[in-house]
């Protein structure tokens, strides 16, 4: 029965990882579609919070749902990053790190390492985020994500920027 009930999340978080990509493509476009793209995850997300709660639990043993958690991380971060808070958001990325590194998912490490970085600059920890941002880059470089890779300069570029080094914050922007 569990494995039926852990299908059935899985199938639900297919459909509101559907909607969240959606509304990441309305949120991304002109202005006037921003909203819409807000309204949309905002009426989903009720339903999406536990549920991605729930299959954080399970992916360290299994990694179909590691690459549900991360799709949705990926896709739906601009959103994520609206309406959770980074000292929430943080446990989770850490956990969907583990469980890509346990199931050998290199580049998508380097992208949640990313977002691991993008959080605790948020949060104020520069030493960590910079050490992370550091790491993301190696693999995005590693793997030729260059999305990644320059997702990962804006970060860097960011922590240069607090901390008053503009010269590093420029040249992380070349």
């Amino acid at each position: 029965m569990s494995q039926d009930f852990s299908e059935a999340r899985i199938r639900a978080f297919k459909y509101y990882l559907s909607l969240v990509q959606e509304a990441a493509r309305l949120y991304a476009s002109d202005v006037d579609q921003r909203s819409q793209g807000l309204e949309l995850f905002d009426r989903e997300w009720p339903q999406l919070r536990p549920l991605l709660e729930n299959l954080l639990e399970h992916a360290l043993t299994r990694k179909d749902v590691t690459e549900l958690c991360l799709d949705f991380f990926e896709n739906g971060s601009a959103l994520y990053d609206l309406r959770l808070s980074f000292e929430a958001r943080l446990p989770q990325l850490k956990l969907a790190h583990e469980a890509a590194i346990q199931h050998g998912e290199e580049m998508l490490s380097g992208r949640i390492l990313r977002q691991i970085a993008w959080a605790q600059y948020n949060l104020k920890d520069y030493e960590q985020a910079m050490a992370n941002v550091g790491t993301a880059l190696a693999i995005s470089k590693k793997f030729d994500d260059a999305k990644n890779e320059c997702k990962c300069f804006g970060v860097e570029g960011s922590i240069y920027r607090e901390r008053g080094n503009y010269q590093l914050a420029f040249e992380s922007h070349e």
